[in-house]
């Protein structure tokens, strides 16, 4: 009722948009669990999955209305919650959508108008536009009327996306000759949005905000399909399995991104002051804008590139040259001047005195440095350790260089150079920490193939960080980010690395010492995690320097030494047995069990104790002997009054069958017999004989005696009915799955 299920366009916008947007969320919740714990078994799951695809086709109508209500009042929080919730009825729905072609139009058409034409840029803006992509991403899995394969249809879409991203920066910043050839081959679909940017867009700054839009619309999109949303563990993963990914097409894309900040600094230096906000030929920004926006698009191309690096697999190995090629130029290209300068000084040419080449600033970025590095670590981890012996192989090594320069650049930067970088103190932090953390990935990936000056330069970069870390700095100054958990764990792992990886020629690395130093002065530290990275370091130090003898003897790791002897600890206590995985697990299915079978007759073993409780007292007092009424004190009898009260006040909800109630009855009556039997050898009554006269003048304390060993045979008798009772209880409640009795 609140999202409008079966309701019209206007009747579905009388309530208020914080309560369609808790609706939502409720609705979410529903369908991430059925889709999740699909396949458990579960009966309650499977009720709930059948009674949401009976209600999820108007649910889904309802909320196309609902999201074009609030598309009008601009309430993009509630919108993002329709739309997620969307994307989850069509997850859980997949093609039995294929005929609600009107349903799925509607959805799809709000998503659209969310991402292109969401207005300002605020920070629900971004939540909501991400929430539309996903419905993009979903809306293959639902198929089309036509029959065509959610696979096909999830390839068409990327190709879609692809094709427009690619046609916004070539009519916006045309970066070679072809590219200003663009408007010749737009579709009649986006030659609507061209008109309107050519003709009603006539400042830059609407330009610029139009193209941003476009930038991280499609750029969520193609993430949204790469990263396959809606398919993560549920059934729909199987329909795109045989899905093809137009990987060259998505590079040259990514390509474009990437290179889009040299191309817009190269566009505003050769332009004169006078003209740099103009419109550039055959293109929609000006120079000025395009310098202002440059970074933002090389930002969403590595992340474009992540998702498509992490898509690859082995088909795709054709590209893995490729894809290294594309890392390392754009970690070179973000690495500051001086750095390039000092490493390669041929490449990178010199800044003329008179100052007509003009200065480049957009590579100063901390931020972007950051993601050119961890997506080199990426592209490194996906090709493996053959990229060292390809024919990348020199521009692989060059590339570890340049992020040891990175480390060691940031890790000294105590005074703030004229050529300050662009970020805060925390970019810096996570600037030192990815450093450190792709070098350790190249060292354990492909350590032993990297040549001699590489790796001495990655041993030494390591070396001097470490010594940053005791405060041993021979050079310069430890800068500030090495006071910082996170900076000195990954600087611990990362000589860890070293000491494990062996050379090229088989050598050790001789960091073991400084590693051991280091790590004794961080175990000191107060953050737990710098704590155990720094024993983690000390013991596989001492793991290294110690060699370990042979074992005397054999040893079973799951029953201990293998001598066929008990052993003892000092105390003289014999020595617990491990614990297994699978002794664990056995005993937590065993008490799974025991819950199952205890909880839904506990009502009823109750009744049943009851019952038997009364049986078993009448059975006693026909079987005892006529004296034994005599011995048994007053207040038992008061006790079985009451119970017998009780049970006659008291009617059972149900019963098991006569027969194995009499069969029960009658074990119970035997182990009875025995028991008295048992207690009648044990112990003699001798109230029931005549006491002489001779032994009527005895002191009080004999009397009292007598009464309490009265007393003890009465109770021995409780004892021996109770047996009996809880005999029947439990064979009349045994638990049919086999669990074992509390």
């Amino acid at each position: 009722r609140i999202l409008g299920a079966g309701k019209s366009a206007a009747a579905a916008n009388t309530l208020p948009d914080g309560v369609v947007q808790e609706a939502a969320e409720v609705l979410l919740a529903i369908c991430r669990h059925v889709t999740t714990y699909s396949s458990c078994g579960s009966s309650c799951i499977t009720a709930e999955c059948e009674l949401l695809l009976v209600a999820c086709p108007q649910l889904l109508s309802g909320l196309g209305n609902v999201a074009s209500h609030l598309l009008e009042s601009g309430s993009m929080d509630a919108l993002g919650s329709c739309h997620r919730a969307a994307s989850s009825i069509i997850t859980l729905m997949g093609t039995r959508l294929s005929r609600s072609t009107s349903t799925m139009e509607k959805i799809v058409s709000t998503a659209n108008h969310a991402i292109f034409s969401s207005g300002t840029d605020t920070t629900n803006t971004k939540h909501g536009i991400h929430s539309a992509a996903a419905v993009f991403a979903v809306q293959p899995l639902a198929g089309n009327s036509d029959g065509t394969s959610p696979a096909r249809l999830w390839t068409d879409a990327i190709v879609e996306a692809t094709k427009s991203l690619t046609l916004v920066l070539s009519i916006f910043l045309p970066m070679h000759k072809s590219a200003s050839k663009a408007r010749q081959f737009v579709d009649s679909n986006d030659q609507v949005w061209v008109d309107l940017v050519d003709k009603s867009m006539a400042s830059q700054k609407d330009r610029t905000s139009e193209f941003l839009r476009r930038i991280e619309g499609y750029s969520s999109i193609l993430t949204s399909l790469l990263g396959l949303e809606g398919c993560d563990g549920s059934l729909n993963e199987s329909s795109i399995s045989c899905a093809s990914i137009p990987v060259g097409a998505l590079l040259d894309l990514i390509e474009l991104m990437l290179a889009f900040p040299s191309a817009a600094e190269a566009r505003y230096l050769s332009t004169k002051s006078k003209l740099r906000d103009i419109s550039i030929e055959h293109g929609v920004l000006s120079p000025s804008s395009a310098m202002g926006v440059a970074n933002y698009v090389k930002c969403h191309g590595l992340g474009l590139f992540d998702r498509i690096v992490s898509s690859v697999n082995s088909s795709g190995i054709v590209h893995g040259g490729r894809i290294v090629r594309l890392a390392s130029s754009s970690l070179q290209s973000s690495c500051s001047y001086a750095l390039k300068r000092s490493i390669d000084p041929v490449g990178t040419p010199a800044l003329r005195a008179d100052g007509k080449r003009g200065r480049r600033w957009l590579h100063d970025s901390l931020r972007l440095r950051r993601m050119s590095i961890r997506s080199f670590g990426n592209a490194m981890l996906r090709t493996g350790p053959s990229i060292a012996l390809s024919t990348e192989g020199s521009l692989f090594t060059k590339s570890l260089v340049f992020v040891s320069g990175c480390l060691l650049e940031q890790t000294n930067a105590h005074d703030v150079s004229p050529e300050a970088d662009w970020g805060a103190l925390s970019d810096r932090i996570g600037l030192v920490s990815e450093c450190a953390k792709v070098l350790e990935s190249a060292l354990s990936v492909a350590g032993p193939y990297l040549d001699a000056n590489t790796r001495s330069t990655i041993e030494s970069v390591a070396g001097t960080c470490l010594s940053g870390l005791s405060g041993q700095f021979t050079t310069n100054a430890s800068g500030p980010a090495l006071s910082y958990s996170s900076t000195k764990c990954a600087l611990l792992k990362l000589a860890s690395s070293c000491i494990c990886a062996p050379w090229s020629d088989g050598a050790g690395s001789s960091l073991i010492g400084l590693l051991k130093r280091s790590s004794e002065s961080l175990k000191k530290d107060s953050d737990g995690e710098v704590v155990a990275a720094a024993y983690s370091a000390i013991c596989l130090c001492n793991a290294i320097t110690a060699p370990r003898s042979p074992p005397m003897i054999v040893v079973s790791r799951s029953s201990g030494i293998d001598d066929g002897f008990a052993h003892m600890t000092q105390e003289g206590k014999p020595i617990r047995s491990a614990f297994t995985s699978s002794d664990i697990l056995s005993g937590i299915e065993a008490a799974k069990k025991e819950v199952r079978a205890a909880v839904p007759t506990s009502q009823r073993t109750t009744e049943l104790l009851v019952q038997a409780n009364a049986a078993s007292s009448e059975k006693r007092k026909a079987d005892l002997p006529f004296k034994s009424a005599d011995i048994a004190p007053k207040r038992n009898n008061e006790r079985d009054s009451k119970k017998q009260k009780k049970d006659e006040n008291s009617q059972p909800k149900a019963l098991e069958s006569e027969a194995a109630f009499v069969a029960n009855t009658k074990n119970a009556k035997a182990d009875l017999s025995t028991d008295e039997e048992k207690v009648s050898k044990d112990n003699s009554e001798p109230v029931d004989e005549k006491v002489p006269e001779s032994m009527e003048v005895q002191s009080n304390t004999e009397d009292n005696d007598a009464s309490s060993f009265d007393e003890k045979h009465a109770e021995n008798k409780e004892i021996v009915a109770s047996k009996a009772s809880i005999i029947e209880d439990e064979s009349n409640t045994k638990p049919s799955s086999g669990a074992p009795a509390s």
